[in-house]
């Protein structure tokens, strides 16, 4: 009895790591948080931030880049990403690309946000809100989401005289690619950026030609299908200072 037990409980965590796998949400076993890094070397503490080992060499980039901003330090980076974090990642990388530092808006037009990282994102035009006045600081960031906001700090710091209400008269220059599979589920205001992220190997497709750029059903949204992680997240932000500076 004991060993059919034993049996069916290994057929049952193969069968959720395939499907994890198949979903393109990497191994099962990320999911499970340990500090220890001795049990299949799977997690690294960089400064007291955990990290998985695939990521560690861009994340480290991302540290030596200086595009960690305070709200990422010391805590999990496996977890997902909020809009406000990515907000201060993009911050960061303004920084970085246009050697002067950003300033929070005078006004605020948020009544659900005072944080002083997304007030300086919406002053540079990298944010807008989820509507007029509010921002949704604590919701998960979509992939398409953070390629918009990427693009448009490149766009910001590439580009005098751009802001969002002009950004029709600042085409981009790039390959476009191929068509991902689920194009039609691409926002439209997010279609030019995620194709001019993955055209230029920033930001990669989620396997069978897919880019996953929001969740569209409750399922998807119940298991992050097309939210980034932190440290997805920082590792798109290293790449575009490598590879756009």
């Amino acid at each position: 009895m004991k060993k059919c037990c034993v049996s069916l409980f290994v057929a049952l965590v193969l069968c959720l790591s395939l499907a994890s796998t198949a979903l393109g949400l990497g191994s099962f076993w990320d999911s499970f948080p340990t500090t220890d890094v001795s049990i299949g070397g799977e997690i690294t503490d960089i400064e007291g931030t955990l990290v998985s080992d695939w990521a560690v060499d861009e994340v480290q980039m991302a540290y030596e880049l200086g595009l960690v901003p305070d709200c990422l330090l010391g805590v999990d980076l496996r977890l997902q990403i909020t809009r406000a974090e990515f907000a201060a990642v993009c911050v960061k990388v303004f920084e970085n690309l246009s050697g002067t530092k950003a300033v929070p808006v005078a006004a605020n037009p948020f009544t659900d946000c005072s944080d002083p990282e997304v007030l300086k994102a919406y002053n540079i035009e990298v944010v807008n809100g989820m509507t007029a006045t509010t921002f949704a600081p604590d919701n998960p960031l979509t992939r398409e989401q953070a390629a918009t906001m990427l693009t448009r700090v490149f766009k910001r710091t590439t580009f005098p005289g751009w802001s969002i209400g002009t950004d029709s008269q600042f085409p981009l220059s790039y390959n476009k690619p191929a068509p991902f599979a689920d194009d039609d589920k691409i926002s439209a205001y997010a279609k030019d950026s995620v194709y001019f992220m993955y055209a230029n190997d920033i930001i990669n497709g989620m396997g069978d030609n897919k880019f996953a750029p929001q969740n569209t059903t409750e399922s998807e949204k119940a298991i992050g299908y097309a939210n980034a992680t932190r440290q997805q997240a920082l590792i798109i932000a290293a790449r575009m200072v490598d590879k756009l500076a």
